[in-house]
């Protein structure tokens, strides 16, 4: 937050509509991804059957004569006992100074040696190739046996499950991830599965890239200097994903690891088991050949895994930062909750019990527990579902947890499946009755709008008359949406044009009804030039409306001169004191208006006294803005 501290409210506001957009990214549908994922370079065919695992068969093996140790030597580099082994820190005499092997091990094919020493260039920044070099095993790793299991989870909010299966011939393959037919779906389904078979030949040959990978180890070029390394740091960004994956054979056991974010340590070297298991996570997800994803499934496909990983983690589960149990079990209570079965509700049951056993404050183990407690509640409900039970918790929840959108869109779109004409007639209901909250009208309003457009026009224009702003902004924007611009936009200019309706004094970012409705107002073009400036010289106008009008004059080629916005932004100053004021005197500063700096210093300093609540939206921004602000204005 820092760092924007110094910008205008505006551009803050609009920092923030960025973020919120990339959270919206980091959370796109499944297919997006699969694709991304489908179009990258594959190998060609594998040209012959690999070799055994015994380094034995390798004719340049030999053994160091004074240590004992097995030792070849790859392009300058040389292995290690004990692959996955901690980087050394004692400097390798003679060593040259290359960081990537030229040569692959006898029997290896090039081609997928190549491809395990491109996934790791790709994760390794040029301080790790300065410092250190990648020390690869020398035997050969084995093709999948029948049976063997890649599993893959990516994303940030919503996120993605692949999970690919080699029958000794075939790599059969599922994914499920979120469904994005809307971004707030009171109806549709949450998430979305599918299946699709891999290209045989790229699976084999990333699954032995990937174990090639694994057994890799990085040693240090030059010994550390006296004093050196003796912190080290790890970040990530708000919206950077989380990468999961586990490897499971019988030939070369399991590997599964879960990352996030870069760490680095000793002189800013980044962590080699980082490093590795984003490669091998990368690998294998590159190699993932369904440009199509052809055959859409039933989520009830994924239902054996789930069921299977669940017992597991009932046995004992890890949830630790990077812990192998964390997004797994994300992703499984998840799918869980929409088809799972009494069976499934007894072993979250027990890993519940076995949760509440764990340090409560830990961030990990809350997660676990809401999302444990989330998938029973949908699985009960499914399972002895009654249309009076679904109505009054769409009901209770709607009044009572508006913020639980996720689990109120879920038990609507289950009600809707069960009773299709009874739902309408529930949501008819809800949008008629007085005794229906705010919140549970909006929502009604949206989903009558999605499954009846017909009875929504009729039941809606009611609304445009009730005593609640907010239901009348839902009710003209969804009849605009559905085509009846002519009654809804008469409401829409006039909840636009209310300089009553503003935010809380300490909700200090621009927002509420009646930026909804101005915004839409301009989107359509409802308002010309000439409505705009008279909208901009009404007295007790908001600084956030002057600037956003002024903005919108501006893409009409009809902008407002320095004296007119000077003249706007000072008759915000005699207004309330809210983030509208803030805004005004941003602008007034930025325009160097001296003489009105006195009258600024004067609401400054009376917004200062005002007492706050204790706890309110943009504190952070008024702890710093006013100050600097009175600095700005204060004479030398």
């Amino acid at each position: 937050m820092q760092y924007v501290l110094g910008i205008s409210m505006r551009a803050r506001t609009l920092l923030l509509i960025a973020l919120l957009l990339l959270a919206g990214l980091g959370g796109l549908s499944m297919w997006t991804w699969m694709r991304s994922a489908g179009s990258r370079q594959a190998p060609a065919n594998l040209g012959r059957a690999p070799v055994g695992l015994d380094s034995r068969e390798d004719p340049r093996s030999s053994r160091d004569e004074a240590t004992g140790r097995s030792r070849t030597r790859i392009g300058g580099t040389e292995p290690r006992d004990g692959a996955g082994a901690e980087p050394s820190d004692a400097a390798t005499e003679g060593a040259p100074p290359t960081a990537v092997a030229s040569g692959s091990p006898p029997g290896l094919d090039a081609r997928v040696f190549g491809l395990a020493t491109a996934a790791v260039e790709r994760e390794r920044d040029d301080v790790h190739r300065e410092k250190m070099r990648i020390v690869w095993p020398d035997v050969v790793p084995s093709p999948p046996s029948a049976g063997a299991e890649m599993v893959l989870i990516r994303g940030y909010r919503d996120h993605v499950m692949v999970r690919v299966v080699w029958d000794g011939h075939v790599a059969h393959g599922l994914a499920v991830g979120p469904h994005r037919k809307w971004l707030r779906s009171v109806n549709g389904p949450e998430r979305d599965a599918g299946t699709f078979r891999t290209d045989a030949d790229q699976f084999v040959a990333a699954w032995m890239a990937a174990q090639l990978v694994r057994g890799a180890t990085a040693e240090r070029l030059q010994s550390l200097r006296p004093g050196a390394g003796l912190g080290g740091s790890s970040g990530s960004s708000s919206h950077e994903p989380y990468l999961w994956v586990r490897l499971r054979d019988e030939a070369s056991g399991e590997h599964a690891a879960s990352e996030r974010g870069r760490r680095a340590s000793r002189d800013d070297v980044r962590d080699w088991h980082q490093i590795r298991d984003r490669a091998i996570h990368e690998l294998m997800r590159a190699r993932i050949d369904h440009p199509d994803l052809a055959t859409a499934a039933p989520l009830s496909v994924w239902k054996p895994f789930v069921d299977a990983s669940l017992d597991e983690m009932a046995e004992g589960i890890e949830l630790a930062w990077g812990g192998t149990d964390r997004l797994l079990l994300t992703l499984c209570a998840r799918v869980a909750g929409e088809v799972g079965d009494a069976e499934t509700l007894a072993s979250i049951g027990r890993i519940r019990t076995h949760v509440e056993t764990l340090d409560q404050d830990d961030y990990a183990v809350e997660v676990a527990t809401s999302d444990l407690r989330e998938a029973a509640r949908r699985i009960d409900l499914r399972l002895r579902w009654t249309a009076e039970q679904s109505e009054s918790e769409i009901r209770t929840t709607s009044s009572a947890r508006r913020r639980d959108e996720s689990w109120i869109s879920w038990v609507r779109g289950l009600h809707r499946a069960r009773d299709p004409e009874g739902y309408i007639t529930l949501l008819v209901t809800h949008v008629s009755d007085a005794a229906s909250s705010d919140a549970l009208v909006e929502e009604s309003i949206s989903a009558l709008a999605s499954v009846d457009p017909d009875r929504a026009r009729d039941e809606l224009g009611t609304l445009l008359s009730t005593d609640s702003v907010d239901v009348q902004l839902a009710a003209a924007l969804t009849l605009d949406r559905l085509g009846n611009a002519v009654r809804a936009l008469p409401t829409l200019d006039a909840i636009a044009s209310d300089t009553t309706l503003r935010a809380p004094t300490w909700d200090l970012s621009p927002g509420g009804p009646r930026f909804d409705a101005l915004h839409h107002i301009l989107d359509v073009g409802a308002w010309d030039a000439a409505r705009v400036r008279r909208q901009i010289a009404t007295e007790g106008e908001d600084g956030h409306i002057v600037s956003r009008l002024a903005h919108y004059l501006s893409t009409l080629d009809d902008p407002l001169s320095a004296v007119e916005l000077r003249e706007a932004h000072r008759r915000v100053l005699d207004g309330a004191l809210d983030g509208g004021l803030l805004e005004s005197c941003e602008k007034l500063v930025e325009l160097d208006d001296r003489p009105s700096f006195p009258r600024i210093l004067e609401r400054l300093d009376a917004m200062l006294a005002l007492e706050a609540e204790e706890e309110f939206i943009g504190r952070w921004h008024l702890e710093r803005t006013i100050p600097r602000l009175r600095e700005a204005v204060t004479p030398d």
